[in-house]
């Protein structure tokens, strides 16, 4: 009876130990997402006015990916860059009301539409703040011919490479506030707020009902969105 007693209590324990070894959902992995608010810096983007631009832009960093999404009009415009920062890849994502596309770009590669800024020159300041209660650092961009930018990025979040598929990627910060050329599109991106969960694994894979094209295809796509 008592080594009856003794197996009925190492069954519990080993069911009980068993339950608490993974509490991820099933398919889930752990993320950090960061919100951000799209500033346009200029009122109109070729025929465009801004002011009915999607305003938000969300950034999901988890198992060394990241997904920047920007969405607007009822859910009928998106554009995504889903990059994969260990292979140094972005695969960019355009869905126009009934019509999916996505370019799938090559090792060090920008993501379709954004800028290489080229000739910039970054300069780090010494002094601490914060955003988000994050230690926070700032940087002054020096772009030709224009006026003097400030960034601001955390080393907080402990991501490796973070920018890796961006034209900031000898950056080793989260960019919590940064510039960016998107097409005719200038913009400051701000983060305001940031939260931690799970999210599902399929969200860093190419839904199925998207069609691939090539690079000057999917450029020309979005060039025609402006005219």
């Amino acid at each position: 009876m008592n080594q009856l007693y003794r197996l009925f209590f190492v069954i519990i324990a080993f069911a009980t130990l068993s339950g608490c070894t993974d509490t991820h959902t099933k398919g889930a992995l752990d993320a950090k997402i960061i919100h951000y608010r799209v500033e346009y810096l200029d009122k109109v983007a070729g025929s465009v006015p801004t002011n009915i631009l999607p305003d938000r832009m969300t950034l999901v960093l988890a198992d060394n990916k990241a997904l920047n999404t920007i969405e607007g009009f009822l859910g009928q415009f998106s554009l995504s860059y889903m990059a994969d920062l260990r292979k140094n890849r972005v695969v960019t994502m355009l869905k126009i009301f009934d019509k999916r596309y996505y370019h799938n770009g090559k090792s060090g590669e920008l993501p379709v539409g954004i800028s290489p800024m080229e000739n910039m020159f970054l300069e780090l300041e010494e002094n601490s703040f914060k955003m988000l209660d994050f230690d926070t650092r700032k940087y002054i961009l020096h772009l030709p011919g224009q006026k003097e930018k400030e960034l601001f990025g955390t080393m907080d979040l402990e991501i490796k490479n973070p920018n890796n598929t961006t034209p900031y990627r000898e950056v080793p910060d989260v960019l919590l506030q940064f510039y960016t050329e998107l097409s005719v599109l200038k913009m400051n991106m701000i983060a305001e707020q940031f939260e931690e969960r799970e999210v599902e694994k399929t969200v860093f894979k190419i839904p199925e009902n998207y069609k691939e094209i090539s690079r000057p295809a999917m450029e020309k796509l979005l060039a025609e969105l402006f005219k």
